[in-house]
């Protein structure tokens, strides 16, 4: 049977080879005779560099301070340490997902760019799908008002449909956007004149002016706009 020893803590008997009391949980070793621990010591030769105390051969831990035998740091004073490069970390941590973030949204907008919306609704009218490809165009169009040629997909569209309104608005919006391109200023002319309502004849009127007023060398335009004020009275 294991020597049974009083704690010196508690008083209650406990086996003399533990170290710590089952009952209380204090150091057993005060309570052991004075040569045993002298024994121990003299056989470990070791002792805790922060309180002093016997250490057996073999421990990491001192068991009445705390301190870490192979580190000579108490546990606490590591834990600090650990969490305070955690911190450190964090920002680290925090420019990383900026940078993931900002490459994402990086990548988004090449793949927007590398979307042509003007060669998507072709494909898509191609296809016999007009309604669909003027819908794919209308808010690039929106957003990008000064696109002549798409534009002028624009009102090609609308006039294969029979939207002449819509039409001539978007042969006035390509020839304003180049007024170089006569085609655009012919195609808004014959635009007006499909336009039922009685503004269709001045709208046409106005057309006429506008593209002989950039094309003067235009005999047809000139006939035309002839022909058009002498309808007009």
């Amino acid at each position: 049977m294991a020597k049974q020893v009083n704690c010196p803590l508690c008083g209650k008997l406990a086996d003399a080879n533990l170290d710590h009391c089952p009952h209380c949980g204090g150091p057993m070793r005060d309570a052991l005779p004075g040569a045993k621990e002298e024994t121990r010591t003299e056989a470990s030769g070791e002792s805790c560099p922060s309180c002093g105390n016997t250490v057996r051969e073999g421990d990491i831990i001192c068991v009445r301070c705390g301190t870490n035998l192979l580190t000579g740091q108490k546990i606490a004073v590591e834990q600090q340490e650990v969490v305070k490069r955690e911190r450190n970390r964090q920002p680290l941590y925090i420019v990383s997902g900026v940078l993931a973030a900002a490459l994402i949204l990086a990548a988004g907008g090449a793949f927007i760019l590398l979307q042509d919306p003007i060669k998507e609704a072709r494909q898509l009218a191609a296809q016999g799908n007009t309604l669909e490809a003027i819908e794919a165009l209308r808010e690039f169009v929106s957003a990008n008002p000064g696109r002549g040629d798409a534009q002028m997909l624009m009102g090609q569209l609308n006039w294969r449909v029979g939207r002449y309104v819509d039409a001539a608005n978007a042969f006035d919006a390509a020839f304003n956007a180049a007024p170089d391109n006569a085609g655009a200023g012919r195609l808004a002319v014959l635009a007006a004149g499909r336009l039922a309502s009685i503004d269709g004849g001045q709208r046409q009127l106005t057309a006429l002016e506008t593209l002989t007023e950039r094309h003067p060398e235009d005999v047809n335009a000139q006939r035309l706009l002839g022909l058009a004020l002498g309808a007009s009275g």
